[in-house]
Order: structure tokens, then C-alpha cells, then sequence
């Protein structure tokens, strides 16, 4: 495409690389036409009062600065506290033996797997292209999938001993969520949950997620200020 002029053609051949997701078409070279109809040049608009407003229905660009800024505190504020809830419950099953079910650790280990598939899939490879057979990742994945699975043994209990519970809705706010995030119909998709046993996941998952905010709460929380950078910035949590 580079060099043409708008109305030019060029023929050319790309080739694609082994690990290719499409078989057909891995390791092998093919001719492409090119038809340059036009080039197009993207201007961003003026930053104005005008823009706030249909950007977000702002007040003024002083407004929509302000809810970005708000926005972004919020979410590394959250994301520290992820990273300090974990550091937390790290420290505190160093040295617990917590018999970890099987069941539970080959169930991480199948989602962990799904996931690096899903990851390469969108890169336009194969988990194939790893080169590796299934037992190798299985066994790849296996002492994180065992250290997720004493996390959520342990929380679980946390949950029990201090008798947390969950709500219908909550459970049902979830499923919303993962149905809009998904384009799914949101009946079928709790209807396949409750039939295929996922719902039990959710809800699993919710009380560990209360549990850790416990944990959390009653922790002492010693705040760090944020290391500075060579050249005045703030080096990223």
C-alpha cells in the first residue's frame, strides 16, 4: 500500500507464518491485489465546550477533565488495593497446609488453559502454535492453578467462619453484567449457568470477593507515597 497514489493497483504476495490459526493457509505465501480507492485523513476537533457536551453531556471541558481525572484516581486506586488485598492473603497462607480438592485445581487448570487459547486466538494463532502437547501446559499451569485453588479454599472458609452469605441479586448482577459484556441473551445465559453448575462458581466467587474485603478491612493499611520517577512523574504502581 505504501507509495500507491488514489486509483493505483499493486499486486504482491505476503506470506503467512507456520503457526498460522487458519491450517489452510500456515507456512504458505499467496498474491494479494491492492485497489487504493482513497486516502483518508483523521482530524481530531477542536477541544471545546461543545465537544464536552457530546462527548458526555459536560458541562464545560473543565468538567469532563475533572470526571477523566476521577475516573483514573478511582481506578488505580482500586487496582493498588487489588494488588494489597493479594499481597495480604499471600502473607497469610505462608506456612498453612490447606488440602487442596482435585476437582478444583484441574477446574483452574481447564479455565487457565481456555484463557491462553482465547488469548492466542485473538492474536490469530493456534494453542497448537506453542508447540507444546496438553499434559506440558496442564503441567505449565498447575502450581498457579494449585495456589489460586488454596486462595479460594481459604477464603471460602474465611466466608463461613464469619457466616457471609449471598444475595439472589447479587448473583443476578453478574450474570447481567457478563451477558451485555457478551452480547448474550441474558435468560439463556443463566439458564446455562444453573444447568451446566457455573451459577455455583459465582457464587463462590462472591464470597471470596467478600471475604478478601474483610480481610482487608480489619487489616492495618499503611499507605505508600508514590515513587518519583527521573524527570519529576510518578513511577505506575
Amino acid at each position: 500500500v505504501i507509495g500507491l497514489k488514489p486509483g493505483e493497483q499493486r499486486t504482491g504476495t505476503i506470506s503467512f507464518p507456520e503457526d498460522f490459526i487458519n491450517e489452510k493457509l500456515a507456512g504458505k505465501s499467496t498474491e494479494v491485489r491492492v485497489h487504493l480507492h482513497s486516502i483518508k485523513e483523521k482530524r481530531l476537533p477542536e477541544l471545546n465546550d461543545e465537544l464536552a457536551k457530546k462527548a458526555g453531556n459536560f458541562e464545560s471541558v473543565d468538567k469532563m477533565r475533572e470526571a477523566i481525572v476521577d475516573s483514573y484516581t478511582k481506578s488505580r486506586t482500586q487496582l493498588n488495593k487489588s494488588v494489597a488485598q493479594n499481597k495480604l492473603i499471600d502473607q497469610l497462607l505462608e506456612g498453612m497446609e490447606i488440602p487442596l480438592p482435585p476437582s478444583l485445581v484441574e477446574k483452574n487448570i481447564g479455565y487457565m488453559v481456555s484463557e491462553r487459547r482465547e488469548r492466542l486466538e485473538r492474536r490469530g494463532k493456534s494453542l497448537e502454535s506453542l508447540g507444546k502437547s496438553m499434559e506440558e501446559l496442564q503441567a505449565e499451569f498447575r502450581p498457579e492453578a494449585e495456589k489460586m485453588a488454596r486462595t479460594q479454599v481459604f477464603l471460602l472458609s474465611v466466608a463461613s467462619a464469619e457466616g457471609l452469605t449471598v444475595d439472589p441479586q447479587e448473583v443476578d448482577a453478574v450474570i447481567r453484567q457478563a451477558a451485555a459484556q457478551s452480547g448474550q441473551d441474558y435468560e439463556q445465559l443463566r439458564e446455562y449457568h444453573e444447568r451446566t453448575g457455573l451459577i455455583h462458581d459465582i457464587k463462590d466467587r462472591i464470597l471470596a470477593d467478600k471475604a478478601s474485603e474483610l480481610i482487608y478491612e480489619t487489616a492495618e493499611v499503611t499507605e505508600v507515597p508514590p515513587v518519583q520517577k527521573a524527570g519529576g512523574g510518578e513511577a505506575s504502581a
